[in-house]
């Protein structure tokens, strides 16, 4: 036979056709290694398929080009073939086509160990208040457990008390009504148990200094409370705003008018968001004014609310007293319930109609963000002092769920968030505080160093000291040079600090001088007080309080130093 490129022979295939080696398609798979796991399916065909004409059949698009049909995978197939082949498909166009998407993981925190439920780098208390064993929640007199998972104690004898399921994303709730008296309230108060020697007894302020946290000092937290107002359970007058006192966020650590002391729902020292409809003082009655003495002058009169010293540091206008020396503004330095002590330096002896106009308490008509430092003294008391404040656009309603967010990213400088609003955003420096020693002793034993307070005074800078384990704090202590210097307390119970002083040699027990002084960010402890404010005949069971969730994280991916480098060598890495 000539050689006749154009000649075929019975397959169909030029005579002169040679097999030759052609180059890979740019992208496809490498061939397998031989001995390789083959890495598409393989097996045999169903018996239909070696006789489908559709399989065998071959056409001729042109003389010189031959076209052979795909082997298809119809309905008569064997279905386990048909799946294999498709997802080896699936398979082999995902290895050539598609790009390889490494996908990065992060729950916003910088870890020191890779498994993180196993990581000591970061802090995380969480309570979504999931119905938990409890009798009676810890009221004072009872053998009782704390509420929800972090084993809340609930102080004062609440109204309705109740643990309830709730619906999502509100599972796990902890609600309790208004009661019938003035300045009545409940509050949800942490860590009480572990320094309690009797089970079940109501806490005491210092051991609630004890559990308290030193957080302004140490940026990189953010803290969340969600909670309700709702109509009370056994109401009969129906849902009210009036007359209540509600505060939530953080309290001061020696807590002695939420405390043992059911005083007030207003904590002394507080940092979060209020609602306080109390006008207190307002415009008092007075009936006659003394000499004055020491820089000061006595008035005495109707004093409402003003027992205990509870308007010491409020500004008052005097006026309608004939001698003109008697009249002015002044700050009040102490106050019972039938005198009020102002600093005028003047006074003269008269008696006569007069009033003093004071502030007309908080009157809030809309929560109000407050970051507040007043002394805590040994009398406790409602004192409606204000420290720095910002008045939101939300009102409380009924049955409306609310997030308040607070972040701290550098020292003494926290940022409260209502319900994710930047309208309703106040951002706030909180200062430190000095309290004046009230006499006390000082001593130093193998390098244990002790500062006591003869305890807290009823007026001025002689408080409590609002402390605790971790606080950052500068003593300056007259005769004692050595116990004189910042530094970090292992131990506060209000009265008494206590920290390691690897350099000061050893002092015996001595008496300090009582203007000793001793400095620092108030240590705080988390807190939701809600009941009645200071205004006569208050109606019970109007409306009930109820909260969600609580978290505290710490971590300095939250602070200014974002993320920071974890320590390997460090007990928590930083």
């Amino acid at each position: 036979m000539p050689d006749n490129p154009h000649l075929m022979d019975e397959k169909n295939i030029p005579a002169n056709w040679q097999p030759v080696e052609a180059p890979s398609p740019v992208g496809a798979p490498a061939p397998p290694v031989p001995h390789d796991m083959p890495q598409y399916f393989s097996g045999s065909l169903p018996p239909v398929l070696q006789h489908d004409t559709t399989f065998v059949a071959t056409e001729m698009d042109s003389p010189r080009i031959p076209k052979t049909s795909l082997m298809p995978l119809g309905n008569q197939g064997n279905p386990f073939t048909n799946a294999a082949t498709q997802s080896t498909a699936l398979r082999t166009v995902v290895a050539v086509g598609s790009t390889d998407i490494d996908v990065v993981v992060t729950d916003g925190l910088t870890h020191g160990d890779t498994v993180w439920e196993h990581d000591s780098a970061y802090v995380e208390l969480r309570d979504d208040f999931v119905p938990n064993w409890a009798n009676n929640f810890g009221v004072s007199g009872t053998n009782s457990m704390g509420a929800g998972e972090l084993g809340w104690f609930i102080n004062s004898a609440p109204a309705s008390v109740n643990q309830s399921g709730g619906a999502p994303p509100y599972l796990g709730q902890l609600s309790f009504d208004n009661g019938n008296a003035v300045n009545q309230f409940s509050s949800i108060l942490l860590n009480f148990f572990s320094n309690i020697s009797t089970f079940g007894s109501s806490p005491s302020p210092s051991t609630i200094s004890v559990n308290s946290f030193a957080l302004l000092e140490n940026p990189g937290w953010k803290l969340t409370w969600i909670f309700k107002w709702d109509g009370a359970v056994a109401s009969v007058s129906g849902f009210d705003t009036t007359k209540k006192s509600c505060y939530v966020g953080l309290s001061g650590s020696y807590v002695s008018n939420i405390g043992t002391q059911v005083i007030t729902p207003r904590p002394d020292i507080f940092i979060g968001l209020r609602y306080d409809t109390s006008i207190t003082p307002g415009t008092l009655t007075l009936t006659s004014v003394a000499n004055a003495g020491a820089g000061v002058t006595v008035y005495t009169g109707t004093i409402t609310g003003g027992l205990n010293g509870a308007y010491i540091g409020m500004t008052f206008v005097v006026a309608g007293f004939t001698n003109g020396v008697n009249n002015g503004t002044f700050v009040c330095s102490q106050s019972t319930a039938t005198t009020l002590t102002l600093g005028n330096a003047s006074g003269a002896a008269e008696t006569h109609a007069a009033t003093a106009a004071g502030p007309a308490g908080m009157n809030d008509a809309f929560f109000t963000f407050e970051a507040v430092l007043n002394p805590q003294y040994s009398s406790g008391a409602r004192h409606n002092l204000q420290g720095q404040t910002h008045v939101t656009t939300v009102a409380p309603a009924m049955g409306v769920w609310h997030r308040l967010d607070m972040t701290c990213s550098a020292a003494g400088v926290i940022v409260m968030t209502l319900d994710g609003s930047s309208t309703n955003t106040f951002t706030v420096t909180v200062p430190t505080m000095t309290i004046t020693m009230n006499g006390g002793q000082a001593s130093c034993n193998n390098h244990s160093a002790r500062v006591a307070t003869g305890g807290a005074g009823t007026s001025g800078g002689r408080a409590y000291l609002p402390f605790a384990n971790g606080s950052v704090v500068t003593t300056s202590i007259p005769g004692f040079a050595t116990l004189s210097s910042t530094q970090a307390l292992f131990f506060c119970d209000g009265v008494t600090l206590r920290w390691d002083a690897p350099t000061v040699g050893n002092i015996g027990n001595s008496s300090v001088f009582p203007d000793g002084t001793i400095s620092g960010y108030p240590a705080l402890t988390p807190v939701c007080t809600f009941g009645n404010d200071d205004t006569a005949s208050p109606t019970s069971a109007q409306t009930r309080f109820t909260v969600d969730f609580f978290s505290l994280v710490w971590n300095p991916n939250l602070g200014a130093s974002a993320p920071g480098t974890p320590d390997a060598t460090k007990a928590r890495y930083w």
